[in-house]
């Protein structure tokens, strides 16, 4: 019996060292876009396996992969202008130009989500701006599609290379407006510029499905989605992150919107269990801006209110936009 006892002791404390340690690998894997080794892939991929069947439900995708692949290489079949910028740690950052029809003083710029990349991410509210006629520049974030980097860091050093982006999109044109729109770490991203000096071109800022950091968003996955402790995972896989790439609690829009000086929209899904609605709703009541409106798409999973509802968001924008402008942002 006593033998048992003792093996059981020797399991548990394997247990706690070994899955902190797995925890830590997995989501440093998910953080630099790799792929563990193959010791450890099935296993990753049944953690986030779990994760996804936890927040996604199919039933309720309103667009497939190939519908977002077809729309994404019909619109790059019009010829972006390819741009090139040196972030910060050196890295050669990569963004597009989608010129409007005709020749334009207003610019949208567009932060997309973790592990995505411009193109794909925003093919379909391309449409809504185009439509009204303003140029639109896709940047592709360190660490995803064309950019290069090891590591992303949810909207801590993206909204610094935003803003230079967006410097860089106003000095070599004559825009007199921008309007900075995200969705899901590019909504934090932009948020998160919310906080900084912006160019007076500024109208206002858009943001669909931010978290109010990435520690916070972090606690929600461990605590909520997979029922797991949140110490010492939580604090183990931040010791990690922060060795290799940054801190969860410094990437905290919640913070930056303390001291936001322009108009802010925030939308969020209704049935977004990934990123919790709530986080919005504690954005949008601790933001600053002198004009701000929150809305919540009821039906709309994670990172998806424009295709889930277009009509109505576009309806929302429209009127931010109008009443930004009546009150004087981006005129200059």
């Amino acid at each position: 019996m006593q033998g048992l006892f003792i093996a059981l002791v020797c399991v548990l404390i394997v247990a706690v060292i070994l899955i902190p340690v797995y925890l830590t690998y997995v989501v440093l894997c998910f953080i630099a876009r790799r792929k563990p080794v193959k010791l450890f892939e099935k296993l990753a991929g049944g953690v986030h396996g779990a994760i996804a069947e936890k927040v996604d439900d199919p039933d309720k995708y309103v667009l497939t992969d190939r519908e977002v692949k077809d729309k994404a290489a019909a619109l790059k079949a019009k010829g972006p202008e390819r741009m090139e910028m040196t972030g910060k740690g050196g890295l050669t950052l990569v963004a597009y130009m989608y010129r409007a029809d005709v020749k334009t003083d207003k610019l949208a710029l567009l932060c997309h989500g973790c592990r995505s990349n411009g193109l794909e991410e925003f093919a379909f509210i391309s449409d809504y701006y185009h439509a009204r006629n303003y140029d639109i520049l896709m940047v592709d974030h360190r660490a995803c599609g064309e950019s290069q980097g090891k590591y992303m860091t949810f909207g801590l050093i993206e909204s610094e290379d935003s803003l230079m982006w967006l410097q860089r999109a106003l000095k070599e044109n004559s825009y007199k407006k921008a309007v900075i729109h995200g969705v899901s770490m590019g909504a934090a991203t932009v948020l998160m510029m919310s906080g900084k000096p912006l160019p007076p071109q500024t109208q206002c800022i858009i943001a669909e499905s931010s978290y109010t950091s990435a520690w916070d968003q972090y606690r929600y996955i461990l605590k909520d989605v997979m029922h797991l402790p949140v110490f010492p995972l939580l604090h183990a896989l931040n010791a990690m992150s922060k060795a290799v790439a940054f801190d969860f609690k410094k990437a905290n829009p919640l913070e930056a919107v303390r001291k936001a000086q322009v108009p802010v929209l925030f939308f969020h899904g209704g049935a977004d269990t990934f990123v919790p609605e709530f986080m919005s709703r504690e954005l949008y009541e601790a933001c600053s801006a002198d004009i701000k409106e929150y809305h919540e798409i009821n039906d709309s999973i994670h990172a998806r209110c424009y295709v889930t509802d277009t009509a109505e968001c576009e309806r929302i924008m429209d009127k931010f936009i109008e009443r930004a402008e009546i009150a004087g942002y981006g005129s200059c």
